[in-house]
């Protein structure tokens, strides 16, 4: 269920599997700020957030690569406000974008790294 909570490509893959774990909030891709000015401000603190799960490259519907700033941000908000950065590499990791894992092309450091 907690990988499943997770995800959020398609409702379809959600169906009659509920319920979901609680306080797993969503926001969009490659959007820091969005994180700071929406999600910290009126969803949760930062001091109520265990962790961030993150693809380093996305890939259910077309390969979506962030903007370059996306994951060394990302990492510099986690660590500011002591919150754990998971990279889920368990579509990209492995050499298959040309480095062992693709968060490694951002030279970016997770806490965990599911691959």
């Amino acid at each position: 269920m907690g990988a499943l909570s997770l995800t959020a490509s398609k409702v379809r893959q959600k169906e009659r599997f509920g319920p979901q774990v609680p306080m797993v909030t969503h926001t969009d891709y490659g959007n820091v700020d969005g994180i700071e000015n929406t999600l910290f401000r009126k969803e949760v603190p930062p001091d109520e957030v265990a962790a961030i799960f993150v693809e380093p490259i996305q890939g259910e519907g077309g390969y979506i690569v962030p903007p370059d700033d996306f994951l060394p941000r990302l990492r510099e908000l986690c660590d500011r406000h002591g919150i754990l950065l998971v990279v889920d590499e368990i579509q990209t990791g492995m050499g298959r974008t040309g480095k062992m894992f693709a968060v490694d092309h951002w030279g970016v450091v997770p806490d965990i790294l599911w691959s």
